[in-house]
């Protein structure tokens, strides 16, 4: 455990992973779904919303990283990533920021995209800061998938050593990549759940055709 951790701070150093403004405003209560908020020295997309809650996902990437540092078979629940986004990344948040960061359960579905192949997506996680599921993805309208490089998913890919993820253009690869890659198409495109500072009505950035809605 202790190397993990020491090799993500390597890796943050390396790849630049980070706040990008010292100071952030505070988060705009009359934002509309699908529109951009400012929180933590970062842009975010609002992709959902309740009375009292935005969930917030990454408008672009924030660094290249393996979603594990390791060989073999993972799951969300004990790749390095998610060890990453919960310690040093969310550490980069201020104090009363990190107030208004919500725990979020993260059910990890199995990936059963493929014909005759199922992929166990691990157990049920409770974290601060996460990546999108493929059924989190694909909710989303297109526009807000697209981004500047392709990023990781939290789910499996077509096997237990790789992990799924979302190409620059918004399609979603379900086949994934080796959970350790490290090249610059390795991205990290957060997200997390922040308490609203207002009681404004609910909104969503999901798109309700991708559901049947």
């Amino acid at each position: 455990m202790k190397a993990s951790v020491i090799c993500a701070a390597a890796l943050l150093l390396l790849t630049g992973c980070g706040r990008t403004a010292a100071d952030s405003p505070a988060q705009e209560s009359a934002a509309e779904a699908g529109d951009t908020v400012r929180f933590g020295g970062y842009e975010w997309y609002v992709i959902d919303r309740t009375e009292s809650t935005e969930t917030l996902l990454c408008r672009d990437t924030v660094c290249a990283m393996p979603y594990h540092d390791g060989e073999g078979d993972i799951t969300w629940e004990a790749c390095t990533l998610r060890q990453w986004l919960n310690t040093d990344f969310y550490r980069t948040f201020t104090e009363d920021e990190r107030a208004q960061i919500l725990p979020t359960e993260c059910e990890n579905p199995d990936n059963t995209e493929y014909i005759g192949t199922v992929t166990p997506g691990g157990s049920t996680t409770e974290d601060y800061v996460f990546l999108l599921s493929i059924e989190e993805a694909r909710a989303l309208r297109p526009e807000l998938r697209a981004c500047d490089r392709y990023w990781w998913l939290r789910s499996p890919g077509k096997h237990s050593y790789y992990a799924a993820g979302v190409y620059s253009s918004g399609e979603i690869d379900a086949l994934g990549y080796f959970a350790n890659y490290t090249g610059y198409e390795s991205a990290v495109r957060p997200a997390l759940r922040i308490l609203r500072p207002d009681g404004a009505p609910c909104a969503s950035g999901v798109d309700e055709s991708a559901s049947g809605g």
